[in-house]
């Protein structure tokens, strides 16, 4: 059921790379990278159970329209998105108004994987042309993308030198430990916003 589920929630071509892949175990890509083991990557970060609701996200006092989510509602794993990627909510941002680039998700539960993804080429409806972003970043304490969390909330800051017009993308990932989730084969939980840069 976890399975097809976490497909399904895979916004529709060309959002679906957007709404980022499935983690794979309870590690943190990125982290112990180059390394040998012979066993499970395992983080040593520690568990946090996720929010009991999706997040929410902002810039300043205007709240995003989420892009996508995947989250245990009402003793089930559901899917929240449109079918139709044409009417996927994307929200509005000016560049030159944008500064700081600053994204704050609530409540502040930290993901166990945060990542942001650009995409400069556009149809005609201004989504991405392309399943293949121009860049991503996996945001962490540092980098071009980088979240710290403070009061009850998670302020994510996005260097002013990478932002330009196109299509922003971040998806936080959630993993479940719960007995509740896990006795459904349900591991984590996804949600991801869709921000166009003009």
């Amino acid at each position: 059921m976890a399975d097809s589920a976490a497909n399904d929630m895979r916004l529709t071509r060309p959002l679906a790379l957007a709404a980022g892949a499935v983690l794979a175990s309870c590690g943190v890509p990125g982290e112990g990278a180059g390394l040998e083991s012979e066993g499970p990557v395992v983080s040593l970060r520690p568990y946090v159970p996720p929010p009991a609701a999706p997040p929410s996200a902002s810039i300043g006092e205007r709240v995003l329209e989420r892009a996508n989510a995947l989250w245990w509602i009402d003793g089930s794993l559901r899917t929240l998105r449109e079918d139709d990627e044409n009417r996927i909510p994307v929200s509005e941002v000016d560049a030159t108004g944008w500064r700081p680039a600053r994204i704050t998700i609530r409540p502040g539960v930290p993901p166990s994987w945060l990542n942001l993804r650009y995409f400069s080429g556009l149809n005609e409806r201004g989504i991405p042309a392309s399943d293949i972003p121009d860049f991503e970043y996996e945001c962490s304490s540092g980098g071009p993308c980088r979240y710290a969390v403070g009061n009850d909330e998670l302020i994510v800051d996005i260097e002013a030198s990478i932002v330009r017009p196109g299509v922003f993308v971040l998806e936080a990932e959630y993993v479940s430990a719960e007995k509740e989730h896990n006795a459904a084969d349900v591991g984590h939980f996804s949600c991801s916003w869709a921000i166009r840069v003009n």
